[in-house]
C-alpha cells in the first residue's frame, strides 16, 4: 500500500503570493512625487522578478539602471535558474491576487485617463504590509528595493528587456 502525500508548491501558495504582492504595492505603487505607477503589467513583471531574483541585476543593467549587489546565495538557486516564463504572462493569477486584496479592503485602484489603471494599497493595506518583516520577507523587501529604479520604465520596455535577457541565455 502506498500513500501519496499532498505537495503544494510554495510559489503557488495564495497567502504567500498575496503577502508578496502587498509588499510590492506598498513599496512600488507610487514614485517619489506620489504619482501612481503600478499597472497590471508592471505588477506581473515585479512578481516574476521577486520569485526569480537572479534576473534583477540583469534587467537593471538592460534598462540602464544601477544594480545593487544581491548576494549570490539568494539569487542563484535551481528555481531561479530554471525559469518558467509562463508565469510572466499569467494574468489570471495576478488578477486573482488583486481581487483578494480588494476583497479584504487592502487595495485601491485609480483610473487615470493619461496613465491608465494603476493600483495602490489602502491605509489598512499599508498597515498590514508593515507587519511583513520576518524571515523570508526580509529578502523580498531587499529585492523590492532593488526594483525601485524600474518604476520609471514603461511596462513594454520592461517586457522587451526581459525578452532580450532570456534570448541571451
Amino acid at each position: 500500500m502506498s500513500f501519496n502525500l499532498p505537495y503544494i508548491a510554495i510559489d503557488e501558495d495564495l497567502y504567500l503570493n498575496t503577502a508578496i504582492m502587498t509588499l510590492i504595492l506598498n513599496k512600488l505603487s507610487r514614485n517619489t512625487k506620489g504619482n501612481s505607477k503600478l499597472d497590471l503589467a508592471k505588477i506581473q513583471v515585479f512578481m516574476f522578478l521577486i520569485k526569480h531574483p537572479s534576473h534583477i541585476n540583469a534587467i537593471l543593467e538592460a534598462t540602464g539602471k544601477r544594480s545593487p549587489d544581491l548576494k549570490q546565495y539568494s539569487t542563484y538557486t535551481m528555481d531561479s535558474l530554471a525559469i518558467n516564463v509562463d508565469e510572466l504572462f499569467n494574468i489570471k493569477k495576478t488578477r486573482l491576487l488583486l481581487r483578494k486584496l480588494a476583497h479584504l479592503n487592502l487595495l485601491s485602484a485609480v483610473d487615470d485617463p493619461q496613465n491608465g489603471l494603476s493600483f495602490h494599497l489602502t491605509d489598512d493595506g499599508v498597515k498590514l504590509a508593515s507587519e511583513f518583516t520576518e524571515a523570508h520577507f526580509e529578502s523580498v523587501n531587499l529585492y523590492i528595493e532593488a526594483l525601485t529604479p524600474l518604476l520609471s520604465i514603461t511596462s513594454s520596455k520592461l517586457h522587451s528587456a526581459l525578452n532580450s535577457i532570456f534570448k541571451d541565455k
